[in-house]
């Protein structure tokens, strides 16, 4: 009997659990169902509306979602170019050791001194000994202190670019040297917080000779280590640095001396920015 009464209740369990089943569907998933669809519909016709205008907008002719994987690639790719470009950069506009150990310590006004004053003896004794003419406003032309700089560790570097393109100028055999002027830095910041990517430091120099010395001289700029061979300097300009030339006036010098050019030049060197101005 037991047995029996056990059976007929299964049936009916059954049918209860269905119904339950039925009841939940109808008055909960369903209306749930209907919710979940109604907002993915705004999504759904944005994203037609965002297919569509990407098909149609002339900025975005060519495109197609299939070669999104081949874009990315390209992408990655032009990254790795534009790193490289980076690390060539940074390789020409390396300062020597001794400059970049000026630049790690704090500024001493005396050492600075001295340097300027050792380098402008021996700048003196090269032009003597070269023919060229040297007048004062050159030598004068050399960076100097004051009070007013906001970071007096960038003097070394100035006084390197200095003399390297005076150098320059003296081996190249121009007739002679005019003017020497330091022209205030100019701070090229990689974001808006303000941190330093270059510091370009800008010079204008006044100078005269024959066509042929003033073109060596200027062809001479943009060119370091081996790369000065071709024009025959790689072995007097051991330590030159890379110069950007900015604006260039060249001249008839005088009317006795018609051979002889007058050329007045702006030049920058660049120092890769590391740390804030010294205290």
């Amino acid at each position: 009997m037991a047995s029996r009464a056990h059976s007929s209740r299964l049936p009916i369990a059954t049918a209860l659990a269905g119904l339950v089943l039925v009841l939940y569907y109808a008055s909960v998933f369903k209306p749930l169902s209907r919710r979940v669809d109604d907002l993915d519909g705004p999504l759904t016709n944005l994203w037609h509306s965002f297919v569509t205008t990407n098909r149609t907008h002339e900025a975005c002719a060519g495109l197609d979602f299939t070669l999104v994987d081949r874009r990315v690639e390209e992408l990655r790719g032009a990254l790795k170019h534009l790193e490289s470009a980076q690390i060539a950069v940074q390789t020409r506009l390396k300062l020597p050791p001794e400059v970049n150990a000026r630049l790690a310590e704090p500024f001493q006004l005396i050492d600075f001194q001295n340097d300027r004053s050792r380098q402008a003896e021996a700048l003196t004794r090269l032009a003597k000994e070269k023919g060229v003419a040297c007048e004062p406003a050159v030598l004068n032309g050399l960076p100097e202190y004051s009070v007013d700089l906001v970071d007096p560790r960038l003097l070394w570097p100035r006084l390197y670019f200095a003399n390297q393109l005076l150098l320059a100028a003296v081996h190249s055999k121009v007739a002679g040297l005019r003017s020497l002027t330091q022209l205030p830095s100019i701070s090229h910041r990689k974001d808006s917080v303000g941190d330093g990517l270059l510091e370009e430091l800008p010079m204008r120099i006044e100078l005269f000779g024959p066509t042929p010395a003033v073109a060596q001289f200027v062809t001479s700029l943009p060119l370091r280590g081996e790369d000065l061979n071709l024009v025959g300097l790689d072995t007097l300009l051991t330590n030159k640095p890379v110069f950007f030339a900015g604006r260039i006036l060249a001249r008839k010098h005088s009317p006795e001396r018609p051979e002889d050019v007058l050329l007045e030049l702006t030049v920058s060197g660049w120092v890769v920015a590391a740390g804030g101005p010294s205290e």
